[in-house]
């Protein structure tokens, strides 16, 4: 599966455990720039961010 899209391996583990919602939970998708990000997960408290390209392998 590691060499399919991420965007169709995200439709693919959405429909992997029918009647199971809730088993696969995927994060939203986001589109801001990264640096404000990052302050933004700051101010919360948080420690980082993790980001990745949808058109990525």
């Amino acid at each position: 599966m590691r060499q399919v899209e991420y965007r169709t391996r995200q439709h693919l583990l959405e429909e992997a455990l029918p009647g199971q919602e809730g088993a696969i939970l995927l994060s939203e998708e986001v589109d801001a720039d990264p640096a404000q990000l990052l302050a933004h997960a700051y101010s919360l408290g948080l420690e980082g961010i993790v980001g990745k390209r949808e058109d990525t392998i």
